[in-house]
């Protein structure tokens, strides 16, 4: 360290990635000289671009977790795939540290809402970790239950639930472990998509109660589960329980983290929910366009967190009975999901039939009847026949029939 501080006190400069490193990390942290971030960040940069491993880890870590700012994952995922090509290139695609690096990229990709490319390179990472590793191995069963989330966020609900019961089953302990309690709050999670809210609930409560044994209250995985649970309580009906979780994950992540952190902003959308459910339409229009503020101010307009602050916003405008300015949000988040994650995506189509239902409402039932037609049609092919998504659709069919006075085609 002496000897690379009196190159940087000289202004010595050669050409060797590591050097150029570790002078960079000398002026990021300051050992040795003064302070200077942008010069360190501009010094770690260079030695990433020279395909130094140590330095693109660095930065991918950096970004992911903010410099003296906000997480940038796409610049973390950029340069996870840089370092993802130079171990598959030096160490081969099989070896651990490619699996690993693997992984973590498939991680940023999930933070991004990117599900569709995460799950590709989680499979990859599950199947070389089973033949690295075993069955039973954390790295095989943390890939494993990562694939059940991400088939339940892009809508395969019963995959997710034989992918996630497969991972705890898998499981070498039934001591209380941080694993073990992650693989049963994405149980529960799934529980919750599907409706089953009783289960859910009960799956959530024990999460929260051991993660805060285990872990302590205002870890990140205890103030997710109170969220969680806060939740499950709201899909109950217990709105005022749900109301008193969620207030105190809010005012803890938000001392951890700040108020415009995703962290922060995942848990204030709970509060638009709770609100639309109690009927509190302008408490939660207030609430729910502060969110959508900080959102695109954070994601920018055009990114899956944005549309789904949107999406809410919508909602709570057609339940407070202002129908035009509804159905304008809404045709701007469908043509983004349609566009972004294709129009047979869960969540496209759950617009779809929403902007079905609010053509409705401002008495266009021609064109409210072409969207819902579409939607039950897409529906019915992509979920059961008396699937609840699929019988909603219907229901509005139905109803737009018979508002039209077409009680035989109802």
């Amino acid at each position: 360290m002496l000897e690379l501080a009196s190159s940087i006190s000289t202004g010595k400069h050669n050409n060797d990635p590591m050097h150029i490193f570790l002078m960079g990390l000398a002026y990021f942290d300051g050992i040795d000289v003064e302070t200077d971030r942008e010069r360190g960040l501009q010094l770690i940069t260079e030695a990433a671009e020279m395909d130094l491993p140590a330095a693109m880890v660095k930065l991918s870590g950096l970004y992911e977790n903010g410099i003296d700012t906000l997480p940038d994952y796409r610049k973390a995922a950029y340069w996870c795939e840089r370092l993802l090509a130079h171990h598959c290139k030096h160490s081969g695609e099989e070896a651990p540290i490619t699996v690993t690096t693997m992984h973590a990229l498939a991680s940023m990709y999930d933070k991004l809402q990117e599900y569709y490319q995460a799950q590709l390179l989680t499979e990859k990472v599950y199947a070389l970790s089973r033949k690295l590793y075993g069955d039973t191995d954390q790295r095989t069963r943390n890939a494993l239950g990562d694939l059940a989330v991400l088939y339940a966020q892009r809508g395969n609900y019963a995959k997710a639930e034989e992918l996630q019961k497969q991972a705890i089953k898998a499981m070498p302990t039934s001591d209380w472990t941080r694993e073990m309690l992650t693989d049963i709050a994405n149980l529960a999670g799934i529980y919750a998509r599907q409706g089953h809210n009783e289960k859910a609930l009960a799956l959530k409560r024990q999460v929260y109660e051991q993660r805060s044994k285990l872990l302590g209250s205002d870890h990140v995985d205890t103030l997710n589960s109170l969220k969680n649970l806060s939740a499950s309580y709201k899909d109950l009906g217990d709105c005022d329980t749900a109301l008193t979780l969620l207030r105190e994950a809010y005012d803890r992540t938000c001392k951890l983290r700040g108020e415009a952190h995703p962290d922060t902003l995942r848990v204030m959308a709970g509060f638009v929910s709770i609100y639309v459910k109690q009927g509190n339409y302008a408490e939660a229009l207030v609430v729910g366009e502060k969110l959508y503020k900080l959102c695109t101010a954070f994601w920018g307009e055009d990114h899956p967190a944005s549309w789904e602050a949107l999406a809410n916003l919508a909602t709570v405008y057609g339940k407070a009975g202002e129908f035009q300015k509804s159905l304008e949000l809404l045709q701007r988040v469908y043509s983004a999901l349609k566009h972004h994650l294709g129009e047979e995506h869960p969540n496209t189509l759950s617009i779809l039939n929403n902007l079905s239902y609010m053509y409705g409402e401002v008495g266009d039932y021609q064109q409210a009847i072409a969207l819902s037609k579409r939607a039950y049609a897409l529906r019915n092919d992509k979920f059961d026949p008396l699937h609840s998504d699929t019988l909603d659709s219907l229901a509005n069919l139905a109803y737009f029939h018979k508002q039209l006075g077409e009680y035989d085609r109802q």
